[in-house]
C-alpha cells in the first residue's frame, strides 16, 4: 500500500493497486472455481446442440460430423455416436433435459461470478428469498449474455473457416466472397463485446446499491477484456489448427487442457477488468484528494 502512496506516475499506482486487489480477492482461485462450472454445462450444452443438429438435418448427420472435423480433428469420435442415436430415435427429451443441466450448470458460474463482482465494487449482499429470487433470476440473464458472447467468440475467432462451411451447406451461399461477411467475421464481434462488457461493468454495481460506474470507467474495463480475449483466443484458435495436429502424444486430452485453460483465462480476465476499473476510481480520487 506504502508503494502506491509513494508513487507519482498515476498508470504504476494503478497498476500496484490491481494487483493488491488480485491478491485481497484470491481472483485466481474465484476464476477456477467458475471456470469449473462452466466446464460442467459444456457437456449438457454438446447434447442440446446435438439434439437440435439432429432435428434440423435429419438424413445428412455424416455431412455434418465431416464440417465439425474441420474445427476439431476427433470430433467424429465424440459426435457421430450421440448423433446417430438422436436421429435414430428422434426424442426431444435430450434437448429439454440437455437445455435444463445447461442452464443450471451456467447460471451457478454467473451467480459466482456476479458474487465475485460485488467484492470488487464493493457491493453489499442482501438476506431474503425475494431478494434470493431476484439475485438468481438476474443471474440467468447474465448467463444467457455470456453463452452468447462464448459462442460469438468461439465461432469467429477459433473456428471461422468451418462455420463459413456450415453455412454453405445448410443455404449454399458463398460467404467467403462477400464483402459483408469478412467484415462481420472481423469486426462485429469485437463491437459486440465492447458494448456487452460495457453494459455489464455498468448494471452489474449498480444491482443492489447504487454505486455509480461511468461509461468511460466501464468502457477501461471493457477494453482491457476484449484484448484480452482475442489474445487468448487466436492462441487457443493457433493450437486448433497447427499443434494439434502434431500431438501424437495426449490428442484429445491435449484439446480438453487447452480447453479449459481458454476458459480459465476469460473468467481471469473478466474478474481482473473488474478490479481494474476499481482500481482506476480509487487511484483518481485519491489524486483528487491529494491536490485539494
Amino acid at each position: 500500500m506504502e508503494k502506491i502512496k509513494n508513487s507519482d506516475n498515476k498508470i504504476i499506482q494503478i497498476l500496484l493497486n490491481l494487483i493488491e486487489k488480485n491478491e485481497k480477492f484470491n481472483l485466481p482461485d474465484r476464476s477456477a472455481m467458475i471456470t469449473y462450472y462452466l466446464l460442467l454445462s459444456i457437456g449438457p450444452f454438446l447434447v442440446l446442440t446435438f439434439s437440435l443438429l439432429s432435428y434440423f438435418l435429419a438424413g445428412n448427420i455424416d455431412s455434418v460430423i465431416g464440417i465439425l472435423e474441420k474445427v476439431y480433428e476427433d470430433a467424429r469420435i465424440i459426435a457421430e455416436p450421440i448423433l446417430k442415436y438422436l436421429d435414430s430415435t428422434n426424442d426431444s427429451t435430450f434437448a429439454i433435459v440437455g437445455g435444463l443441466a445447461t442452464l443450471f450448470s451456467s447460471s451457478k458460474a454467473s451467480q459466482r461470478l456476479i458474487e465475485t463482482f460485488h467484492l470488487i465494487f464493493g457491493v453489499e449482499e442482501r438476506e431474503g428469498i425475494v431478494a434470493k429470487g431476484i439475485f438468481i433470476g438476474y443471474s440467468m440473464l447474465f448467463t444467457l449474455a455470456l453463452l452468447i458472447s462464448l459462442v460469438i467468440f468461439f465461432v469467429f475467432f477459433i473456428s471461422g473457416d468451418p462455420i463459413v462451411m456450415f453455412v454453405d451447406f445448410l443455404f449454399g451461399f458463398k460467404l467467403d466472397s462477400l464483402f459483408l461477411w469478412n467484415f462481420v467475421k472481423n469486426f462485429a464481434p469485437v463491437i459486440y463485446l465492447l458494448i456487452f462488457l460495457t453494459i455489464i461493468y455498468k448494471l452489474l454495481p449498480n444491482f443492489r446499491k447504487r454505486k455509480k460506474i461511468k461509461i468511460k470507467e466501464a468502457f477501461l474495463g471493457a477494453v482491457f477484456v476484449t484484448l484480452g480475449w482475442i489474445i487468448g483466443s487466436s492462441l487457443f484458435s493457433f493450437y486448433i489448427k497447427n499443434l494439434n495436429q502434431n500431438n501424437a502424444m495426449y490428442g484429445a486430452l491435449g484439446s480438453i487442457m487447452v480447453l479449459m485453460l481458454w476458459f480459465y483465462l476469460l473468467v481471469f480476465t473478466l474478474l481482473l477488468g473488474g478490479a481494474l476499473i476499481t482500481s482506476y476510481i480509487e487511484v483518481r480520487e485519491r489524486i483528487k484528494w491529494e491536490d485539494v
